[in-house]
């Protein structure tokens, strides 16, 4: 009879409500916890924003998640306290924001992060602790303390829980807004009672923020010429294309080009991107050659710096067929990619 009994209230235990709840914290005599897993720092990964201008303040620029996180933690009775912080203050704007560090040990002007828990979760506003889990939305607090225990059959008993994924929202909060390097801290820790600090650390990442404009061809038709016309004269027509740049006035630009799609630089012929058309149609011993307006050869893979810009700039290039050195030219398609990356300094 009793190996019955005890048997039907476990299956009562697990079908019965049960829910973990958080008060705001008074004080009391702590329970005994049992702890499971890993204490180390929960990773989230950096993330890499590129903001173009113009971009409203209180727009969301971007977001990052933790990754998972194996601790848990059980507490025998229902008078445990969890206690869960921001690495600073939150301040400005709905929910709380929290001002981000760079790697230069500085503040990120204009830019702040959002704690968005994934799981379940408590909520912490004008102190008032509600819901049930691990992570918890602060609201405009940068620290919670609160009751943790778990609720089974309306009466409080002790609480199982672990560490819910948490999502960091970046914001824009201010037009002084500039590129940075975010540095790689905690910036959000948890614990019950004087157990295990469970810390998030942010693992660094950077925010380029992009005043220009950009506009280029995404095709630059070479035109049609004979093989035996390549064969002889070993180039085709140069075809212009021009890049076009919309940025403050005064900006110092660097061009670069750089292989891409596929293509490759070819050795001994500079400026040159390999034909990278399949090979059941492409033209044997033909590549393609990128060109100053001067009608000179580009390195690739090298900035070409053009100094101070005004606002509206223009930069005009060429290309053209070439044929490889000693190489019999055939009749079939030509292709090639180039990226174009703009540095400003």
């Amino acid at each position: 009879m009793m190996r019955f009994v005890s048997e039907l209230c476990r299956t009562c235990w697990r079908s019965a409500p049960f829910f973990v709840a958080y008060l705001l914290h008074a004080n009391s005599m702590a329970a005994p916890c049992t702890e499971r897993g890993s204490t180390a720092p929960v990773i989230i990964p950096a993330p890499n924003l590129t903001i173009t201008r113009d971009v409203p303040v209180g727009a969301v620029l971007g977001e990052v998640s933790s990754q998972p996180n194996s601790y848990e933690i059980s507490c025998s009775t229902p008078n445990n306290v969890r206690t869960s912080a921001t690495v600073r203050p939150l301040e400005g704007l709905t929910n709380g924001i929290m001002p981000v560090m760079g790697s230069n040990g500085r503040l990120i002007p204009g830019l702040g992060v959002r704690f968005v828990p994934t799981g379940s979760y408590v909520r912490g506003s004008n102190s008032v602790c509600t819901g049930g889990g691990g992570i918890y939305a602060l609201g405009a607090r940068d620290e919670l303390r609160c009751n943790a225990y778990a609720i089974y059959n309306g009466v409080p008993v002790g609480f199982s829980s672990g560490n819910s994924v948490l999502k960091l929202v970046f914001v824009k909060t201010s037009d002084a807004l500039a590129s940075a390097s975010l540095a790689r801290e905690t910036v959000f820790t948890t614990r019950v009672d004087n157990y295990a600090t469970i810390g998030y650390q942010l693992a660094g990442g950077t925010v380029v923020v992009n005043p220009c404009t950009f506009s280029m061809p995404s095709v630059v038709r070479l035109g049609r010429v004979t093989a035996a016309t390549m064969q002889a004269d070993r180039h085709s027509a140069q075809e212009n294309f021009n890049l076009e740049m919309n940025c403050q006035n005064n900006a110092m630009v660097k061009i670069r080009f750089t292989p891409a799609a596929g293509s490759m630089a070819v050795r001994g012929m500079e400026g040159t991107l390999s034909n990278t058309a399949a090979a059941t149609e492409a033209a044997a011993g033909v590549n393609v050659q990128l060109l100053s307006a001067a009608g000179e050869p580009i390195p690739l893979n090298t900035d070409i710096d053009f100094g101070a810009q005004p606002a509206m700039a223009r930069y005009a290039f060429r290309a053209r067929m070439s044929a490889a050195p000693g190489a019999t030219v055939t009749p079939g398609r030509v292709t090639a990619g180039a990226r174009v990356n703009f540095t400003f300094y």
